[in-house]
């Protein structure tokens, strides 16, 4: 009979196996591209400020925009930060071969809460057939501006399911897009104009999922036959 101890050591190396064979897929990146016939940059412009409730003040006090291809700038310096002057709102972009996305979040303590605002724009194809995965949660806004939104392009035709607003009725989720290698895309992710009121990070984001090679497949499956054996022993 099988130990305890076995069992467990088995199900573990199992567990390695099939997470050592998941095939980590990425972007690739591109500091260009175009829609319809017309080329455009990869870029990002954030847009970190204030609001002060009495006196009633709101606005932009610093400012961070990065077009790749221009003056030298690349996708790579498209990972960026703009902080207030007065260091209430921190935004942030983050463009890197696993990840895109554009962050904000208020300190909590200074003023009256936080105005953020910007958009990335990205070209991109995928390394193997798979999944966009989009993520977002701006519940801790008051929509405030122009909605937040993502809109995902293939060779200038929106994807089905690639193209929506943020509102309330949807301030957060997930949604996944299928789209195959060899293909070039484009990604918009605009945080609109909103304000935010507490210390949780707001977010738009895409990523790729994992996807199983064949031979984790079959792991899973010995692990299964294993465990049927097992028990009628």
């Amino acid at each position: 009979m099988m130990s305890r101890k076995h069992a467990l050591f088995g199900g573990a190396l199992l567990s390695a196996g099939i997470a050592a064979s998941a095939s980590a897929q990425t972007f690739i990146l591109s500091d260009t591209g175009s829609y319809a016939g017309t080329a455009f940059n990869s870029f990002i412009d954030l847009n970190a400020g204030y609001y002060i409730a009495t006196p009633y003040a709101i606005g932009i006090d610093t400012e961070v925009d990065i077009a790749a291809g221009v003056d030298g700038a690349t996708v790579a310096d498209l990972n960026a930060t703009a902080v207030s002057l007065d260091g209430s709102t921190t935004v942030n972009s983050i463009v890197t071969e696993d990840l895109v996305r554009y962050d904000a979040v208020w300190d909590g303590v200074t003023n009256d809460g936080s105005y953020f605002g910007g958009a990335i724009q990205i070209f991109f194809e995928v390394s193997t057939d798979t999944d966009l995965i989009l993520s977002w949660d701006m519940s801790d806004t008051d929509f405030f501006g122009p909605p937040s939104f993502f809109t995902i392009e293939q060779l200038g035709t929106t994807l089905p399911g690639g193209d929506f607003d943020i509102t309330a009725a949807n301030a957060a989720g997930t949604t996944s897009i299928p789209v195959e290698a060899g293909i070039a895309y484009g990604a918009v992710l605009t945080a609109g104009a909103p304000f935010g009121f507490s210390t949780t990070t707001n977010f738009l984001e895409i990523s790729l999922a994992p996807i199983p090679e064949p031979a984790s497949l079959g792991l899973l499956g010995l692990g299964g036959t294993l465990l049927v054996r097992r028990r009628r022993a």
